[in-house]
């Protein structure tokens, strides 16, 4: 229940930003910025409800519950979130080279984030592997 109510919490601030974008990208007329914005802010309400659905239906509340707890599904979530971040890294080095090759300067920040995102899972990892 507490799991539920802070995703929640944290969708209502994805909302927040994505408003926040929305409004941004009317006032500088930048259209990416509003699509973007209006699709964070949407699919933060309709997950906001979803979850106030799950929270009014104890049945549904005890499937998420278990769903949540169940190591098979902790165990895939971990993996996927692994596989999405070397995904994600093979791709901006793929990225990366190309943006050299073709001369382009933008390859230095492709770069920062590459370093960035490695960084982050490293200090993550570590901090983890303490912990757990």
């Amino acid at each position: 229940m507490k799991a539920i109510k802070n995703k929640i919490i944290y969708l209502i601030v994805v909302g927040i930003i994505g408003i926040s974008l929305f409004i941004t990208g009317i006032v500088r007329d930048g259209n990416t910025i509003v699509g973007f914005g209006a699709a964070l802010t949407a699919v933060s309400i309709l997950k906001v409800i979803q979850y106030a659905i799950i929270l009014s239906n104890p049945e549904k509340r005890k499937k998420l519950e278990i769903n949540q707890n169940e190591e098979r599904y902790v165990m895939i979530a971990h993996k996927s979130g692994y596989l999405t971040l070397m995904l994600t890294l093979i791709a901006e080095a793929a990225a990366a080279i190309t943006l050299m090759i073709i001369g382009n300067s933008l390859y230095e920040f492709v770069c920062t984030i590459m370093a960035a995102q490695s960084i982050i899972y490293l200090i993550t990892y570590y901090i983890l592997s303490r912990k757990y």
